[in-house]
Formats: structure tokens, sequence, C-alpha cells
């Protein structure tokens, strides 16, 4: 562990399996308002409160600090305590042999298989939601996924997808065939044009003779999957989804009183 003390953050560098630290940040995920500024990076802003919590959480890191460094620094301990008030960034680092690596076989059924080479929880949360709605897991033996490409969102999330480096902090390793890939979107057909209150309906997946209500049910539980401080997306492709989500809600509720 690396820990640099900024003028502006106290940077914590944690090197290692992600999975060791999961209590770590199940213990920040219920006492601050935190939030991945990237996949790997944990940011727990500038606060004046909870200062006991700060405190316990600045001993805390600072006791795995003292395990895995053989030349420590006493004072640092208190140096830390100090600096409670100032905003913190946790990078998680996982080691080489951590990372996770995806291999992707391309039908000509509109389909796109999946497979993880690693059990890592966050790994599966994350593609469940990444590709929500259009995803399903055929294999748990072999985390083997199956993603159904029938829109043009599909198509730009999946290009989007083989381009990602990480998963919440687990560095990834992507396997295709290029060339594959390119055929396969080629071969998705263009979507019919909609309008505006029709793209809203089928952004929330729900139907035009459904109730506000109804409606307003199926909103709130969406908002609650994508809200930036509860999603395990990364934080701009969070916010950009719950964006989505609130405007199609707003459309359809002005749709809903006029008609």
């Amino acid at each position: 562990m690396q820990v640099l003390l900024g003028s502006e953050y106290t940077v914590f560098k944690v090197d290692g399996d992600i999975d060791a630290y999961k209590q770590l940040k199940e213990f920040i995920d219920l006492n601050f308002s935190a939030k991945y500024v990237k996949e790997n990076i944990l940011l727990i802003p500038l606060s004046t409160e909870n200062n006991h919590k700060r405190k316990f959480l600045m001993k805390w890191l600072y006791s795995e600090y003292k395990k895995e460094t053989k030349n420590f620094k006493k004072e640092l301990k208190f140096e830390l305590i100090k600096r409670i008030d100032k905003p913190i960034h946790i990078h998680f680092l996982p080691k080489k042999d951590q990372a996770v690596t995806i291999s992707a076989t391309f039908y000509d059924n509109q389909v796109c298989q999946l497979i993880l080479d690693s059990k890592n929880d966050n790994c599966n949360l994350f593609l469940l939601q990444y590709f929500s709605g259009y995803i399903r897991l055929k294999s748990l033996s072999f985390n083997l996924y199956e993603v159904t490409v029938t829109t043009n969102q599909h198509k730009q999330s999946l290009q989007e997808f083989f381009t990602k480096k990480s998963m919440r902090g687990v560095s990834v390793n992507m396997q295709y065939n290029a060339k594959a890939l390119e055929l396969f979107l080629s071969l998705i057909e263009e979507e019919t044009p909609l309008s505006d209150v029709d793209r809203a309906f089928k952004i929330l997946k729900v139907d035009k003779s459904d109730s506000l209500k109804e409606i307003k049910k199926t909103y709130k539980k969406l908002a609650k999957t994508y809200h930036p401080d509860l999603s395990s997306l990364e934080y701009e492709e969070s916010t950009k989804k719950f964006q989505t989500l609130s405007d199609a809600f707003t459309l359809i509720k002005k749709y809903k009183e006029v008609a």
C-alpha cells in the first residue's frame, strides 16, 4: 500500500486482491457518501461530520499500510488523523494475476456470448447492470452470458464494452475477433425511428396502456438501480443512465396528463 499526503487529498493506493478489501468497501459504503470517480478510484468527499467514523477509517487504512510496509513511519498515523476532514481517494490496484479474462463469440441470431474466467461477484454484477435488460446467465458453472443485440443502443454499448480496461477495479483482458465483431454488428438491422414518447416508454420498459401509478413504480425501481450513489457502474455512466430514466419518466408523465 502507498500513502500520499497531497495538499488537497489524502490518497491510499491499495494493492492486492479486491475481494480482500470487501469488508473495507462495505464499511465505506455504509458510512460515507463515497463515489467512484473512476472504475477503481473511490472518493470520500470533504466533510466535517462523522469525524469519529473518519478517524476509525484512517486507523484502519494505516493498519493495512503497517502490515504491508516494513519501514513504516509511526508518526504517519497521527498525521493521517489530523487530516480526517480532507477528501480521501482510495485507489484499488489489483495484482496482474487478479485480472479477469472475457472471451466473446458472435452468432448470426444476434447473440454475443461472453465467458468470464473469474468468479469475482463485482464483475458479474457489472455485466448484469451494463447490459441490463438484454443479457442472461446461461451457465453459472462457466460464467457464460448471452447478450442479445437488437437495437442501435445495444450495438453501441457492445462496441464500447470491448474497449474497457477494467471493471470495478479489476483489470480486464478482452479476447475477441475484431472482424467478427464488425460483421456481427453490421448484420443487425437498423431500428425503426421512434417518437420521443415511444422511446420514453421503451427506455422504462413499460406499455402505453399501463397506469401512471404502475409506470412510476417501475421508474423508481430502475432509478434506484442506476442512482450514481448506489449503482455498481462507474459514476459518469450511472449518472447518464439515471438522467435518461428521469427524462423518460417526465415525458411519459406529461403524455399521460394530456391523454
